[in-house]
């Protein structure tokens, strides 16, 4: 019977880390929807300056960023004190080294830094039909 149950164990281990990998594959493609699709057609009718856009989402993948920053600190300090510190722990490993894949910080803050990383792409990808007249310009 104890066979049977770890059996059965591992095998919603691997269900849950699944559903965590498909979680992660449907906000990439969300994120790369609401950024790169359908932004540029909900702040066309307010402006038309492909440079003020870039400088928004170059500014949201800031603001994610930072959120994610704040959101590891804010769990490392509430879920393991000892940890948050940056004294060593062995010589040249901080203690707040110590604590990555634990499980202190929740997985969905995850989900900002992906958000952070696709805002950044996709002011990116915007100057992309404008790069050969970048190029022009500064002689490349």
């Amino acid at each position: 019977m104890g066979f049977l149950k770890k059996i059965i164990s591992a095998f919603i281990g691997k269900i849950k880390y699944l559903i965590v990998k498909i979680f992660f594959a449907v906000v990439i493609i969300i994120g790369i929807f609401i950024f790169i699709i359908a932004s540029p057609l909900i702040i066309r009718p307010f402006t038309s300056e492909i440079w003020l856009f870039s400088l928004v989402l170059f500014g949201t993948s800031i603001f994610f960023y930072l959120l994610k920053n704040r959101l590891n600190k804010y769990y490392k300090k509430k879920k393991a004190q000892d940890f948050a510190s940056k004294e060593e722990a062995f010589p040249g490993i901080q203690k707040q080294k110590l604590n990555a894949g634990v499980g202190i910080v929740p997985k969905w803050v995850s989900v900002f830094s992906l958000l952070s990383i696709l805002a950044l792409i996709a002011a990116v990808v915007l100057w992309i039909p404008y790069l050969p007249k970048l190029l022009k310009l500064f002689r490349l």
